[in-house]
């Protein structure tokens, strides 16, 4: 008799809460679907706490506060700027320091649509265009991005102007904040040697599998990447890499946009028919370069300064 009471008290708990009434304050121009897309609506405090982290990692919101009682599940946000622009600031340990500016078109029309400009120069010239379609199918997210870029090497062998489309497509895992990226894109490069005055074309299609996950909350970020990615080139060439990062983002002003970020990367290319902009220095701008010990098997314009 008392475990039919107990069931009992249990379903009229389930029927009230089933019952609440969601209340959201502070969208003034984010869409309510954008913000209950997210949300599991549950009563205890870690789902709670994952309601916020998850309206978090949308990017459109600076604060997340929900509370919980009774007949409530009440959802207070901070919106961001539609307009938001930031400094862009990067170094290469082979190349040196390049700077720019970053100019984001943030939520437009509310539905958490976005349009990202990114220009810089320096030791690294680039530029770049993204516009991020989220909630394309079942929170599956859709992005394209149009990829500019010219550099040198440190030893100056080289010129190498880049053009790149790329075409993601963002799957959600059931692991809370993990998602599968899939690329498929399409480069066009001009390597320019200039003692040689040799120009190549380097061009192809190239496709990668990427595993994501994302931890957010008020104060900071951490993010996780990793990629494999199989390259195609012109002649049927062909090569590989796999490449792992982290990102660590701490808010220190969220009025000044300033941010301090820390990153760590690991990478690991195949050895076969990998083009000379994609070999690294180990070391950086102090490191030793290494090459094939047969000068042959090296590329043609460091051949003849290789001694066997």
């Amino acid at each position: 008799r008392m475990n039919k009471y107990f069931i009992l008290i249990l379903i009229i708990a389930q029927c009230i809460y089933a019952n609440k009434k969601i209340i959201i304050n502070g969208n003034n121009l984010t869409k309510d679907y954008v913000i209950l897309d997210v949300i599991n609506q549950d009563d205890s405090i870690p789902n709670i706490e994952n309601d916020e982290n998850n309206l978090l990692a949308l990017e459109i919101f600076e604060e997340v506060f929900i509370e919980s009682n009774d007949s409530l599940y009440i959802i207070n946000v901070i919106e961001k700027p539609q307009i938001i622009t930031f400094p862009l600031i990067d170094r290469n340990e082979s190349l040196g320091w390049s700077y720019g500016i970053k100019f984001y078109l943030n939520n437009i029309n509310g539905e958490n649509k976005k349009l990202k400009f990114n220009l810089s120069t320096g030791a690294i010239g680039s530029g770049s265009i993204i516009y991020e379609q989220p909630s394309f199918y079942n929170n599956h997210k859709l992005s394209g991005e149009i990829f500019k870029r010219h550099r040198t090497d440190i030893e100056d062998n080289y010129l190498l102007d880049e053009s790149q489309l790329n075409i993601n497509y963002i799957v959600p895992l059931y692991i809370e904040n993990a998602s599968l990226k899939f690329t498929l894109s399409y480069y066009n490069n001009q390597l320019d040697y200039i003692e040689h005055n040799n120009l190549y074309d380097i061009h192809g299609q190239s496709f990668s599998v990427g595993y994501s996950r994302v931890f957010a909350a008020n104060k900071y970020k951490n993010i996780f990447n990793s990629q494999l990615t199989f390259y195609d080139f012109n002649k049927f060439l062909s090569y590989q890499f796999l490449d792992l990062h982290n990102s660590f983002i701490y808010k220190i002003s969220s009025s000044n946009n300033i941010f301090l970020l820390v990153r760590n990367q690991l990478s690991i290319y195949s050895i076969a028919n990998i083009p000379i902009y994609q070999q690294l220095y180990i070391g950086g701008e102090d490191g030793v370069r290494s090459f094939e010990q047969k000068p042959s098997l090296n590329n043609i314009a460091i051949q003849n300064q290789l001694v066997a």
